[in-house]
């Protein structure tokens, strides 16, 4: 039993040479049912004769973006770029560590995660007709998830039969990722045409094994289309 509720508000702004908009994003996520629980059908230790498991938490997610592109006549260019920036919270309030009611698991650190992540993205492209004949077109994005909830160390329990002395700490994920895309397009004929490309791309992540990840790429081709233009 549960509801998503999304919401988009936007204005818009047209004009011959190009455009202008600006849009509010609203998702809801609300559950009905905060955890499944059952009658344990197998033997068990005393206490641990039911057990429960949290059901998808409550959360929301807001995102404000801006976006436009225009067309330099002249030029023969166009250029268009995004920005957004979102941010998602959770705060439902956690299930006990275990529900059986012999074992002294303690208190919960925390009565929620309080989880709070912030989002950007931005974009921007570039496509020119340099000659009747050549296009060189560019493209430039930039991603981030910064994950600022919390690290707090909680008591393991296995299986609700007992206490663990080993302990566990919350991971909040977050990375960095930006891309460069570099293209250009000549046609020698009317059914033949030579491409060649650059692309980088390189990603900064927290709190796993690969921290940095750089990769870079060129490309060529040449096409012919014997029966028709291009």
């Amino acid at each position: 039993d549960y509801v998503t509720d999304d919401v988009d508000l936007g204005v818009h702004y047209s004009a011959d040479a190009g455009y202008l908009s600006f849009s509010w994003r609203l998702s809801e996520f609300e559950s009905k049912n905060a955890a499944l629980r059952w009658q344990n059908p197998f033997t068990s230790g005393t206490g641990a004769d039911s057990g429960a498991l949290a059901q998808a938490p409550d959360n929301s997610f807001q995102q404000l973006s801006l976006s436009g592109a225009y067309r330099f006549t002249k030029l023969r260019t166009a250029l268009g770029f995004t920005a957004a920036a979102g941010k998602m919270e959770q705060n439902e309030t956690f299930l006990p560590y275990t529900t059986n009611t012999n074992l002294n698991a303690g208190a919960l650190p925390e009565a929620n995660l309080n989880g709070n992540v912030n989002t950007t993205n931005l974009a921007l492209t570039l496509n020119s007709n340099v000659t009747d004949r050549a296009t060189v077109s560019a493209a430039l994005r930039y991603d981030e998830r910064d994950n600022r909830t919390e690290q707090v160390v909680w008591t393991r329990v296995i299986t609700d039969d007992f206490v663990s002395s080993e302990s566990e700490t919350n991971t909040p994920y977050s990375y960095e990722r930006f891309t460069f895309n570099l293209r250009g397009d000549y046609d020698f004929s009317n059914s033949v045409r030579g491409s060649a490309g650059y692309d980088y791309r390189r990603m900064d992540r927290d709190f796993q094994e690969v921290t940095e990840q750089k990769e870079n790429g060129g490309w060529g081709g040449l096409r012919w289309r014997p029966n028709g233009a291009f």
